[in-house]
């Protein structure tokens, strides 16, 4: 599903000292120089907020790429678009655990397949029966996944989920998934596992 800009107003951030929000008062600082000392590389932009508020917000020029393909030199800013990767299973787990605690989201040891009603013939796949919201959350349902081919393969798993017409079958209930290892038993990084809690 693709979607546009957010129709509402941008939300407006109230700032907050990082002494305030708990932080030491020279966070800024403190980030210069684990970039000078290059124990923080690559960044394209830090945003800290505590307690709804704004602490930190810095962002900076570097080498970016989409679906592997180089972008060069950007400019990142707050409005800057950025391919997230796999940033999106970590942000996936905090809104998750907030849904969570709200009540409105299953617990991780439901069956992963139950969620999805449209997909019922393949609730009798064995295969599938054993699957829990965790093993989805965790990367460990054991599918047959494969990046580590360029974007421009279509045998790479990314671009045929991406390319299909129905992406939760691709990526995982197809009749023809290879699941080659147990569920739990390997984390494999899997876009799939994202867009299945999704």
């Amino acid at each position: 599903m693709t979607t546009g800009p957010l129709a509402s107003a941008p939300f407006e951030w109230r700032s907050i000292t990082p002494p305030d929000a708990g932080f030491a008062p020279d966070l800024d600082g403190r980030l210069d120089k684990a970039i000078a000392d290059k124990r923080a590389w690559g960044l394209h932009g830090v945003v800290v907020t505590r307690m709804g508020k704004l602490v930190l917000e810095r962002y900076f020029t570097g080498e970016d790429e989409v679906w592997g393909a180089p972008r060069g030199r950007v400019a990142f800013g707050p409005d800057t678009l950025h391919d997230l990767r796999s940033v999106t299973k970590s942000i996936l787990g905090l809104l998750y655990g907030i849904a969570l605690d709200l009540g409105k989201v299953p617990a991780p040891d439901q069956n992963l397949i139950a969620q999805f009603p449209e997909c019922a013939d393949a609730a009798t796949d064995p295969r599938l029966q054993r699957l829990t919201v965790a093993h989805a959350l965790t990367m460990t349902l054991g599918f047959d996944w494969n990046e580590d081919i360029p974007y421009q393969d279509p045998t790479n798993s990314e671009i045929q989920m991406e390319q299909s017409p129905d992406r939760l079958r691709t990526s995982s209930v197809g009749p023809s998934s290879p699941i080659p290892a147990p569920a739990g038993s390997t984390a494999r990084r899997a876009p799939s596992s994202s867009d299945i809690c999704w």
